[in-house]
């Protein structure tokens, strides 16, 4: 009789510890479901620009089509990696503009964070700009994100060609130039590691040449 009673209750046991592990499963796989759907996604169709003038950084970007926004939150990095909160924006309007007068020494990043009505969040792509920048001379900015270098011109200022030579001064390639405010961007991707000589075209007439370094 007792040994009928140890197998019942070996039984209970046994089925009590396959349940407990069936739930403890099925939240896990929740748990890691919902971690996935909150990853933030780098977006690009918010067109958010980063300026500089009258002592104070211009920022601006276009509504999201993506999802339904509850608030644009701005946040602020020193180093394009750990960001602060600045200030937030009603999800209800087309186009936005704000200024940061409150400027570090350097260059500062911009991005926006995202948030649905479901506390579901998405990051912009990242703006940065260069508050110790001279207003007239072109120069290469200390930071290269996605394989691009940022150049910072004078206002009504453009590049229209861009060529990259090696150490020898041979012609490596054209470059891909992007122009946007005060900073236009040049694409690098593919370059060994070596150092190289940017050499500028602008709007105006002007001839520029940069040396930079590329890094693995």
């Amino acid at each position: 009789m007792k040994t009928g009673k140890m197998k019942q209750l070996t039984y209970i046991f046994a089925f009590t510890m396959l349940a407990a592990a069936t739930v403890n499963a099925q939240i896990g796989a929740g748990t890691m479901a919902s971690s996935i759907l909150t990853t933030p996604v780098i977006l690009a169709d918010v067109n958010l620009k980063a300026s500089f003038a009258n002592n104070a950084v211009n920022i601006s970007w276009q509504a999201t089509d993506q999802m339904k926004v509850h608030r644009y939150e701005l946040e602020k990095s020193i180093d394009g990696e750990n960001f602060v909160y600045v200030t937030a924006f009603a999800g209800s309007e087309k186009q936005y503009n704000t200024a940061d007068n409150n400027l570090f020494a350097g260059t500062s990043y911009y991005r926006l964070k995202i948030v649905g009505e479901k506390n579901n969040f998405l990051y912009s792509t990242i703006g940065l700009i260069d508050t110790k920048a001279n207003v007239n001379e072109i120069r290469i900015l200390p930071t290269q994100l996605d394989d691009k270098l940022f150049v910072w011109v004078p206002s009504n200022t453009s590049i229209s060609c861009a060529t990259i030579s090696g150490a020898d001064g041979k012609m490596q390639r054209k470059a891909i130039v992007n122009n946007s405010n005060n900073i236009a961007s040049v694409e690098i991707k593919g370059l060994p590691a070596g150092i190289y000589s940017l050499g500028l075209q602008t709007s105006k007439g002007e001839t520029v040449k940069l040396k930079f370094s590329k890094s693995l």
